[in-house]
């Protein structure tokens, strides 16, 4: 007997499969050395995995600094042109879906009769690594936010209307910023099934729900792979025999009584995962959504989100009107529920993108604006919730129509000209009497005027997409995302040519980090001449500190000079929540506001007008991911 190099466990001489994890015991003849070039830009630097299916690689991207990436290659050789243009296909199709936490594909091409894919690195191990390393501890506190987080995932994925057929401990990431992240869509399995015409399943009984074998996939075989993958988090066991024949008998399941291998798991916890494992389809829960909810009530003194209403109804409402509902979230949980809420249509705003409730509940205005629409404009938007509590969403419908007496009104608004002119008509005598009584006053400054606005929602809106030498700038669901990906201290900056130079101003802007160093900046820059002389406001969450902090800084000649240093503050949410930012520029003074609450206020000379830019800066470490949302500029 031998041992598997992948779990340890022993396997025969003559197994091309380990029998216990799966892992290919054949030679990798095709395997690359280290220091291989592909297309002249990915470096092979070490090999990461060895399936049945592919050889898998850490990369650095040569054109990108050095940039790490994942490299898959094919372990079968291309058989001809055909084949190579059917796998691309394949390739194409999946990467025109995006989900939070599934590693992105970056690029795809053929070389020396092999086919290549590339995706995102995404620092961390799998579930199957940490579990074999035994090195950390998992709770079942862990497990269960964790089990929360892939429940989250899968739902984002069935709402598109797909299912991922994959979830196992060998799919599931904990990168090292403590999210849970999926490697990818389930693109060896199309390409076994659709090129290759295998059977992937047979190598991964243990997370494959039983209806894949007959080529049933819905959406609780997820809820059978997570259960399954949480399984094994508290185990450590994978049933081994032959998957396919287990699998496929009627009413029989691999999976012997959690108890018997986790004895210490509470009974609640217990009965969920067993309930994900059911033999039969429909005994299991119908959605992830489903599970999510009977998990959070596990967690001790963790907040659960709660709305009054998944549908808001603004119908047979008038052009050119604003009007204003509500509806109410609540905290069922226990502890404070901080998040972000957001709109995906130009037409529907919220009043506060920011949560941080103490309460058990509040209010959320929500505005319809139809300037512009005519009468029979009909659409559905959504207000997306997303917190530590869980992820809802608030469907709004929209109807527009205009009454016999409404269009008159609506004509004669549209028609101020002529309004104007027979009113004048009528009340031209009294007024040239009243203003020669009258002793002329002052003029109050008119409102501000709006000269830039943008939610994210159109990709085509002006700012900087794609990747330079420090990271990436893209639209990612409504949000604009900046994306530093240099190991080194680096920083990325882009700007709007359509906003151009500005003098006095007032910019309103939500910005939220998402993951990165503890000594992540994030922030704006304004009145900027060039890279190296420009104000900059910046928020961080250093380590060892229970508030984030701010600074304004004034860059000359590429020298920081501390206008207001780092200041901690309460104002400030820290994490991952959104701050709404408030700049405002008049002459020399400027004055800074985080979530309505004045930060600084500071006179300087140095710049009087200058460009604005979406910034973030960080140390050396891993990559930083921060989102910015509803910017809007106007002239006071």
């Amino acid at each position: 007997m031998l041992n598997c190099p992948n779990c340890n466990k022993q396997y025969n001489e003559n197994d091309a499969l380990c029998p216990h994890c799966g892992y290919s015991l054949a030679q990798d003849n095709a395997a690359l050395s280290p220091g291989t070039l592909l297309q002249g830009r990915y470096e092979i630097a070490e090999l990461l995995h060895s399936g049945h299916l592919a050889l898998i690689y850490l990369a650095r991207d040569k054109k990108l600094y050095d940039r790490p990436c994942v490299v898959k290659q094919l372990r079968e050789a291309l058989k001809s042109e055909q084949e190579a243009t059917t796998i691309g296909q394949i390739v194409m199709d999946m990467a025109r879906f995006s989900f939070p936490n599934v590693a992105v594909i970056l690029d795809h091409f053929s070389e020396d009769n092999y086919y290549f894919l590339v995706t995102e690195y995404i620092a961390g191990k799998t579930i199957e690594q940490l579990v074999l390393a035994g090195t950390q501890q998992i709770t079942e506190e862990d497990t269960i936010r964790q089990f929360i987080a892939l429940c989250d995932i899968s739902a984002a994925i069935h709402k598109a209307g797909l299912v991922y057929g994959e979830i196992s401990p060998s799919t599931v990431i904990l990168s090292d910023e403590g999210f849970i992240q999926l490697i990818d869509f389930g693109l060896f399995r199309k390409l076994d099934e659709q090129v290759y015409g295998r059977d992937i399943r047979q190598n991964k009984f243990m997370s494959v729900a039983p209806e894949q074998f007959k080529n049933q996939l819905q959406q609780p075989s997820d809820v059978f792979g997570t259960g399954a993958t949480c399984y094994y988090m508290l185990t450590g066991y994978i049933p081994s025999g032959d998957g396919k024949t287990q699998q496929t008998q009627a009413g029989t399941s691999p999976f012997p009584p959690l108890k018997n291998n986790a004895p210490d798991t509470s009974s609640e916890l217990t009965e969920i995962i067993e309930k994900a494992l059911q033999h039969d389809a429909t005994l299991r829960y119908a959605t992830a959504v489903h599970m999510a909810d009977e998990l959070k009530i596990l967690i001790k003194k963790a907040p659960i989100l709660a709305i009054d209403n998944e549908t808001v109804e603004f119908a047979r409402i008038m052009p050119d009107r604003i009007q204003t509902k509500h509806f109410v979230i609540e905290n069922e949980g226990a502890g404070k529920l901080v998040g972000r809420l957001s709109s995906n249509r130009p037409w529907l705003s919220v009043a506060s993108t920011s949560l941080d409730m103490e309460s058990a509940h509040q209010e959320i205005d929500i505005t319809i604006d139809t300037r512009g629409f005519s009468s029979g404009y009909a659409d559905e938007g959504e207000i997306s919730i997303i917190t530590n509590g869980g992820r809802k969403t608030v469907r709004v419908n929209l109807s527009v129509h205009a009454s016999a007496t409404g269009k008159i009104l609506l004509w004669a608004s549209h028609h101020k000209t002529f309004m104007f002119i027979l009113l004048g008509l009528v009340v031209l005598g009294a007024a040239y009497v009243a203003l020669a009584n009258t002793v002329l006053k002052e003029s109050t400054p008119s409102e501000a005027v709006i000269i830039f606005e943008d939610d994210f929602s159109n990709f085509q809106s002006g700012w900087f997409t794609g990747v330079d030498s420090f990271g990436e700038s893209k639209y990612v669901d409504g949000e604009y995302m900046l994306s530093i990906t240099s190991s080194n201290d680096s920083i990325v900056a882009r700007s709007n040519k359509s906003i151009g130079p500005l003098s006095d101003f007032a910019l309103d802007v939500d910005i939220r980090l998402q993951s990165g160093p503890p000594d992540t900046w994030y922030g704006v820059g304004f009145r900027q001449q060039n890279e190296e002389n420009s104000y900059d406001f910046f928020i961080r969450n250093k380590q060892g500190e229970d508030k984030a902090s701010f600074a304004l800084f004034k860059q000359v000649n590429g020298n920081w000079i501390a206008l207001n240093d780092w200041t901690p503050s309460g104002d400030l949410n820290r994490g991952t929540t959104a701050n709404h930012i408030r700049i405002s520029c008049r002459g020399e003074r400027m004055e800074v506001f985080a979530n309505n609450s004045r930060l600084c206020s500071i006179t300087d000379p140095t710049y009087t007008s200058g460009e604005i830019v979406l910034e973030a800066r960080k140390d050396a470490g891993n990559s930083a991911k921060v989102y910015y949302d509803n910017i809007v500029i106007s002239l006071p």
